[in-house]
């Protein structure tokens, strides 16, 4: 795919350049959107080359134990040689912030993780490939106020 964008990248300079010279408008807006077009394709392309996961079921187990299955559904473009959970916290200010991964082995499938949940922390699956790290829509909190353990979903 990449040395088709190089010869379409190169067709586009020498033709836009030729037309320029007749002052074929037309022509050039026509080229320009087919471009765009490709590049937009080539980024979607790309996009599913990063792997994707989710958190399946929670269960709470006691108090703020919890116990996840997280699902790598595709692995994307190559093998997935880091999967786990992301553990985030909310700031002061209320922007998420990110702290640190627990990672639990490589490749596809389910695997289950126990987490001891903790305020004001967002768990959400993760998984890496060589083109990029994918997160999980589904977050696993602790509600402040009624201290139990909220599942939800994030698009």
């Amino acid at each position: 795919m990449e040395s088709f964008c190089k010869h379409w990248l190169h067709f586009l300079i020498s033709f836009t350049y030729n037309y320029s010279i007749m002052k074929n408008i037309s022509a050039i807006c026509i080229i320009i959107a087919l471009s765009l077009l490709l590049i937009s394709c080539e980024k979607e392309i790309n996009r599913k080359k990063i792997p994707t996961v989710e958190i399946n079921n929670v269960y709470t187990l006691s108090g703020n134990k919890v116990l996840m299955y997280v699902d790598v559904i595709d692995e994307g473009g190559s093998p997935v040689t880091e999967r786990g959970i992301c553990i985030s916290y909310i700031s002061p200010s209320g922007e998420e912030e990110f702290a640190y991964r627990v990672d639990h082995g490589t490749g596809s499938g389910i695997f289950q993780c126990e987490i001891l949940v903790q305020p004001s922390a967002i768990y959400r699956a993760y998984a890496v490939n060589k083109y990029g790290t994918s997160y999980g829509k589904t977050e696993v909190t602790r509600d402040p106020y009624t201290n139990q353990i909220v599942t939800y979903h994030r698009e």
